[in-house]
């Protein structure tokens, strides 16, 4: 069984990688706050689209589909740690 490496995952991911990568996120993230500024009300409603998972009718607000996401998106980086703890035994601080 081969051990996992004692360096960091940023340590052994390639430069240009994480580049493209941080360069792809801040656009997300302009592009992500310039939507969400554009919104006159986050109390504003979107009918959600005919799923067995949804009510017949049911909608979502602005305010509860932003909350979603940051929820999801600590959930997954929670994961993406743990991760990253396994494989280069570093916890977090």
């Amino acid at each position: 069984m081969c051990l996992p490496s004692t360096r960091s995952w940023s340590a052994r991911r390639p430069a240009a990688l994480s580049a493209i990568d941080n360069a792809r996120y801040e656009r997300v993230a302009v592009r992500s706050a310039e939507i969400i500024a554009s919104v006159p009300d986050l109390s504003a409603t979107h009918p959600l689209p005919e799923a067995p998972w949804h009510e017949p009718g049911a909608t979502r607000s602005v305010r509860r589909v932003l909350l979603h996401v940051i929820v999801e998106t600590a959930q997954h980086a929670g994961h993406a740690d743990i991760l990253r703890e396994t494989l280069d035994g570093q916890k977090s601080s």
